[in-house]
C-alpha cells in the first residue's frame, strides 16, 4: 500500500472517530425522577428533603439565593411531574413554591419570609434521598420570636434570682449571727442556726459567682 493511500485511510479513520465522539457526547445523560419533595421549618432555617427513584449525588443539585427574595434549586438531568409537585404541602415560612420542569433539569423556586444565608446539601439514610439544610442569617435568627421569648425569660429569671440572692444573704447572715450568739451554750450538732446560716451563705456565694450575668 502506497504511503498516500495509508495516509488517506488514517484521515478517514480519524474523521469517523471524531464523528462518533461528537455523537456520543450529544447523547442525553441518563435522567433521574424526582418522586417527592418535603419541607420542614426550623427556628434557624428550613429543611428540604428530596426523594428520587435512583441514587442521586449532592453535586447534581445547585442552589442560590436570588436578590428578588426567591431561593432556587436546580436538579440536573432530573425529570418530575410539575402538577404533583405543585400539590406539595408547605409550611407558613414559605410564601410561594414553584416547580419548573424542562428537558434538561427541574428547577424548584421557593419564596421565604426570611432570606437564606447559608446552605448545604447532604445524602442521608439512603442513596436515593438528599436533604438541603437552609440557614437564616445569624441576625435574623436572633430576632425570631422564639429566641426573643427565651432571652426575655432568661432576663426575668436573672432578675428574680438577684432579688432572691439578696434575701438569701440576709437570711444566712441572720442565722449565722444567731448561732454565734448561742456560743457554747449548745453543742455544735444542735446549733442548727449556725450550720444552716453558714451553708446558706456559702451556697449563695458560689451560685452568685457561677450564675451568668445578664
Amino acid at each position: 500500500m502506497a504511503f498516500s493511500e495509508l495516509q488517506m485511510v488514517r484521515n478517514r479513520f480519524g474523521s469517523i472517530l471524531l464523528i462518533l465522539l461528537i455523537s456520543f457526547s450529544r447523547l442525553p445523560a441518563e435522567s433521574n425522577q424526582l418522586s417527592r419533595v418535603a419541607f420542614e421549618a426550623k427556628q434557624n432555617g428550613l429543611i428540604v428533603a428530596f426523594e428520587f427513584e435512583k441514587p442521586m449525588s449532592p453535586d447534581s443539585i445547585s442552589a442560590w439565593q436570588a436578590g428578588s427574595g426567591w431561593f432556587y434549586f436546580t436538579l440536573y438531568n432530573v425529570d418530575a411531574d410539575s402538577a404533583d409537585l405543585s400539590k406539595t404541602q408547605t409550611p407558613r415560612e414559605i410564601l410561594t413554591f414553584q416547580p419548573i420542569v424542562t428537558l434538561e433539569s427541574t428547577q424548584l423556586g421557593i419564596r421565604l419570609r426570611q432570606p437564606i444565608d447559608q446552605y448545604d446539601i447532604v445524602q442521608v439514610e439512603h442513596p436515593n434521598r438528599l436533604v438541603a439544610n437552609l440557614h437564616y442569617p445569624a441576625e435574623q435568627f436572633a430576632s425570631l420570636p422564639a429566641v426573643s421569648e427565651y432571652q426575655q425569660e432568661q432576663r426575668q429569671f436573672s432578675s428574680r434570682f438577684k432579688r432572691t440572692r439578696s434575701w438569701l444573704y440576709i437570711t444566712g447572715a441572720g442565722l449565722t449571727m444567731t448561732g454565734l450568739l448561742k456560743g457554747e451554750s449548745v453543742s455544735a450538732e444542735k446549733n442548727w442556726e449556725l450550720v444552716t446560716g453558714i451553708v446558706t451563705l456559702a451556697a449563695t456565694y458560689i451560685l452568685d459567682k457561677l450564675w451568668p450575668k445578664p
